[in-house]
């Protein structure tokens, strides 16, 4: 136990030597994980789905780590000769690591290099669901849409809603708060301040920019509104509130309204 203490004091002396960049050079940074994987018996990619990412960062690896959205993608990185298929990696990051737009980006870049992605138009072929699956359910989770969170991290592109498949989980709609934080994105967008500024917006334009599914679920908009808002006024004479065609044919929807 001293012996393996010592070294490993030994062995973060020597990476507090690197030179300035050292660890931004890919050949470094195997070289970090080599000897870990040396020090630890880690012999084949499946041995590392007992290794944290905690563990990483008390052996002195947070310089590298840090520039890679989680663990499995800078083992995915550094050794593209493996296959990771069906490895779990335990990629826990830090707290609000998440929450923060340029951690965001840095995901969706490396995504976007995985999958040959070059311009913001390929985006329109991605669907949510993967995005989910290859470690992305943490930033989708702060957005209503999978537009929404690329919106958020390019911000310097004119993203047009209609191209996008935007499917959230099963229910997302259902939570208040999901709704909530939609009609604020979209308030923020349009610099709605005060409740009568939503009477320049109708019913397709929430439709248009994603919110569908969230207006399913009330008869008109400013039913959606005075659910969503209940600290407001609204008055329904200003409010345009127009519903789908067809909309009051459905006996549900009659129902919801009575």
């Amino acid at each position: 136990q001293r012996a393996s203490g010592s070294r490993h004091k030994r062995q973060k002396r020597k990476i507090a030597r690197k030179p300035r960049g050292y660890w931004l050079v890919p050949s470094n940074q195997r070289s970090f994980f080599d000897e870990f994987a040396k020090n630890n018996n880690i012999k084949q990619p499946n041995d590392w789905s007992q290794v944290s990412y905690q563990q990483i960062v008390k052996a002195g690896g947070a310089s590298i780590i840090k520039q890679y959205t989680s663990l499995s993608s800078t083992l995915e990185h550094l050794y593209p000769e493996c296959d990771w298929k069906g490895v779990t990696i335990r990629n826990r990051v830090p707290n609000n690591y998440w929450e923060q737009v340029e951690n965001q980006r840095k995901f969706f870049d490396e995504f976007a290099v995985r999958h040959s992605i070059t311009s913001y138009n390929d985006w329109t072929k991605v669907a949510y669901q993967k995005v989910s699956e290859e470690g992305g359910r943490s930033i989708l989770k702060l957005y209503p849409s999978l537009l929404s969170a690329l919106q958020a991290s390019y911000p310097e592109y004119n993203w047009n809603p209609k191209d996008f498949k935007t499917r959230a989980p099963n229910h997302y709609w259902e939570d208040m708060e999901n709704q909530r934080k939609f009609l604020d994105d979209f308030a923020r967008k349009h610099e709605l301040r005060e409740p009568s500024d939503w009477s320049r917006v109708t019913y397709w334009q929430i439709v248009d920019e994603g919110g569908g599914t969230l207006l399913k679920q009330y008869p008109s908009l400013v039913a959606a509104l005075e659910a969503i808002y209940p600290e407001f006024e609204w008055d329904i004479s200003t409010t345009r509130s127009h519903v789908p065609q067809s909309y009051w044919k459905d006996p549900s929807n009659q129902r919801k309204f009575f």
